[in-house]
């Protein structure tokens, strides 16, 4: 992944719904009461990574954009896996 120069406010560190409520627009809730929290704290655009061990395309469902990728290998339990890793970001202001 090549460095990314934008700057960013915020950063959404980590999102995740259980098996049991996925599908029911809890994800959906969750991240539009965040972007209505950064609106008042006046945060213009945020950052997250994810990977597609992830449901790295929920966010593509929720205005966010790739900004960049990256394929890494890696070794999980003993096995050699490929791995992609997201770079993706959203202005706030045209959060609508």
């Amino acid at each position: 992944m090549s460095i990314y120069r934008q700057h960013f406010d915020g950063e959404l560190v980590f999102l995740a719904v259980s098996s049991a409520c996925r599908g029911l627009g809890v994800g959906k809730t969750l991240v539009n009461n965040l972007m209505n929290y950064f609106e008042i704290e006046a945060v213009h655009s945020i950052y997250l990574y994810t990977d597609t061990k992830c449901n790295y395309r929920f966010y593509d469902s929720q205005g966010f954009g790739c900004l960049a990728e990256k394929k890494v290998n890696l070794t999980l339990n003993s096995k050699a896996e490929d791995l992609h890793i997201f770079l993706y970001g959203r202005n706030i202001d045209s959060w609508a």
